[in-house]
């Protein structure tokens, strides 16, 4: 007994292992995804399918049996497991998002095979023919809806800006559809607060005909504006839910007001007009030095060209723009007083001028960041003709940001031509030369139109007349939403040192335009606030948020729009031929709704469809047996009890 004990123990210094082989069986998975969407449910087999068919889709599911791991989804806008909460109220179909669902929940596993129940209708998303190549299983479609043409007339799309300004016309493009209404005709209208403020007859000439209809319209009131497009319906017609659709325009008043003070007339006057108010948010005002009588406040940027001159008023002008942080931009030219201009600290000097112009090139300063410009323009700098600067030594801010640099013949230097500083966080920039007239008409010379030069001049200005927001208390969020989108919002509450704080409570008060409330308040998140106010009626709806922070009270005011989403009821006639060639090219059967009973059938036959068994091998040590720790201890006291009764103890 003592050496089969200590022969066991001495064979543990070996390390022996013990090979095991574990056995799985995974059964085979079957999905069946139902469509949710709207379309499922306005067709003429609806009745039938919100009563009777969930039911026979339920036993269907049931006939499977233990045998198979059967798992039911529904889809539309998204995809969600289960199929009890089936409404038909999706307001898109994407078999994208089915597939690839799909693909992440089973891929590696033993999936036998999907089943779709649809009308094959969608309007988001890919083809699913491409969707579901990454799937080998056969697909089975369940055919919904009625391919019957039925007679309708709808709104089949609208185009329209989502901005206008105010006083300007915006343009709104109208696509109306006649089907099986040939001879009828139609008054298409576009109404805003009842009033009507176009409308147009149509003739439909053909069993289906469509139509583009164009308009423009005028933006006369300021907020978010809600624009109602109608077309009169026709006896006998499908549904009458695609015959109108709101379309909603935010109208902005934000023209921004641009003074060009100038020492003399030159023609860069014109150039500079031209290229600012080819952006229709600014309008600019031309004005000399010497008739100026308005005042600088007016004004959200100030363009000082060779000013100041020699008479000296242009000195005290620009001294009260930077004093009242308003953003300047500074041509400099022959007329220009450097001996007063550099005693403006502006971040750009000019010494030792001797009254002589130099002939300068630009190059684009790489790593510029203040705003974008695009590769066409960025690369039209290097032929452009030089501008005409005055001879000297210039002299830059350290901080100052350079958008062209100064090229003189092939020599690149590092000094600004034209670029931007800041002056007690007041946006200053600077084009050391006069002759941009000259680049305008180089570039309608080269490209038959000015964008190059508009673009770098009009974003220039933009930059410098956009005001920072220093503004203490601030709410974000999407200003056009879809109504099945929720509506998201996100504050920021600063201290008097700008510094985050999210202790105070912020309070949110939404009100529709039919005078309906809501009441919220902010979550936190990190620093900051959000609120996910959920999903309201379509609409235009105002807010007002309100927050307190050491005694300061702050209220955030906006506006929203939520518009319809009606991409379910442009297309009635249910597309069969689409789930056919779908279940085909994966070796499936397209089945109708009154044969449903047969599916279980069809895939438990099928050989390939069956339960897959996985095989684990496993190496263990030896000594993790448990029981070969009681054999030992056996034998030991075995040994201990023989000697004892023996008496060899």
């Amino acid at each position: 007994m003592r050496f089969s004990a200590v022969t066991i123990i001495a064979l543990f210094l070996l390390k022996p292992l013990i090979k095991s082989v574990e056995r799985e069986e995974e059964r085979p998975i079957v999905v069946i995804a139902q469509d949710n969407s709207v379309s499922i449910g306005v067709n003429s087999d609806s009745a039938y399918i919100k009563s009777k068919y969930l039911n026979e889709l339920k036993l269907v599911r049931d006939a499977f049996g233990e045998q198979y791991d059967v798992r039911t989804f529904i889809f539309g806008e998204n995809v969600t497991e289960g199929i009890d909460s089936l409404d038909f109220s999706d307001k898109f179909t994407d078999y994208s998002t089915l597939m690839e669902e799909m693909y992440n929940r089973f891929s590696n596993r033993n999936l036998g095979a999907i089943v779709i129940g649809s009308d094959g209708l969608y309007n988001k998303g890919l083809n699913p023919e491409f969707a579901s190549t990454r799937f080998d299983v056969p697909i089975y479609t369940i055919a919904l809806g009625d391919t019957s043409v039925k007679r309708d007339v709808l709104i089949k799309e609208v185009a329209n800006n989502r901005l206008a300004y105010l006083g300007n016309k915006f343009p709104v493009e109208i696509v109306v559809e006649g089907v099986q209404a040939l001879g009828e005709t139609v008054q298409v209208s576009i109404s805003r607060k009842g009033s009507t403020l176009f409308s147009q007859t149509i003739n439909l000439k053909d069993d289906y005909h469509s139509e583009q209809i164009s308009t423009t319209l005028s933006a006369e009131e300021t907020g978010l504006q809600r624009y109602t497009i109608t077309v009169s319906g026709i006896s006998d017609e499908f549904t009458r839910a695609n015959n109108r659709k709101d379309i909603f325009i935010d109208v902005l008043d934000s023209r921004q007001k641009i003074l060009l003070l100038a020492a003399a007339p030159h023609p860069d006057l014109s150039a500079l007009t031209s290229a600012i108010e080819t952006n229709r948010n600014y309008e600019v005002s031309v004005e000399l030095e010497d008739d100026f009588a308005g005042d600088l406040s007016d004004f959200n940027l100030i363009i000082f060209h060779q000013i100041p001159s020699g008479n000296g008023k242009g000195f005290d002008l620009i001294k009260q723009a930077l004093d009242d942080n308003i953003p300047s931009l500074h041509v400099l030219g022959s007329q220009t007083n450097f001996n007063q201009y550099n005693g403006l600290k502006t971040g750009f000097s000019l010494k030792n001028f001797s009254g002589t112009m130099n002939d300068i090139h630009s190059s684009y300063a790489k790593g510029f960041s203040l705003f974008k410009v695009s590769e066409s323009t960025q690369a039209i700098f290097e032929n452009l003709p030089p501008l005409q600067m005055p001879f000297g030594d210039f002299a830059q801010a350290p901080g100052a940001t350079p958008l062209l640099t100064q090229r003189v013949g092939l020599i690149e230097t590092p000094q600004i031509l034209v670029g931007f500083n800041k002056v007690n966080e007041c946006k200053v920039g600077v084009i050391a030369g006069e002759g941009i007239w000259r680049w305008r008409l180089v570039n309608y010379l080269e490209a038959q139109n000015h964008k190059a030069i508009d673009e770098f001049l009009s974003k220039t200005v933009q930059y410098l007349a956009n005001k920072e927001d220093k503004s203490f208390f601030r709410v974000t969020g999407e200003t056009n939403l879809l109504e099945n989108q929720s509506i998201v919002l996100e504050a920021e509450l600063y201290n008097q040192s700008y510094e985050l704080n999210n202790n105070p409570d912020v309070e949110l008060e939404i009100t529709g335009e039919n005078g309906s409330s809501y009441q919220y308040v902010f979550g936190r998140r990190g620093d900051a606030y959000r609120l996910d106010a959920g999903s309201l009626p379509v609409g235009n709806y105002s807010y007002v948020a309100n927050a307190s922070l050491s005694g300061k009270s702050y209220t955030e005011k906006g506006e929203f729009s939520i518009s319809p989403v009606q991409l379910e009821l442009t297309a009635s006639k249910a597309d069969h031929g689409l789930l056919y060639r779908w279940a085909q090219s994966h070796e499936g059967e397209l089945v109708y709704p009154n044969d449903l009973a047969s599916l279980p059938g069809q895939i438990t036959a099928r050989k390939e469809v069956h339960a897959v068994a996985h095989e684990t091998k496993l190496l263990s040590d030896l000594i993790n047996l448990k029981w070969i720790l009681f054999v030992l201890l056996g034998l030991l006291c075995m040994e201990w009890l023989l000697r004892k009764r023996h008496g060899t103890y």
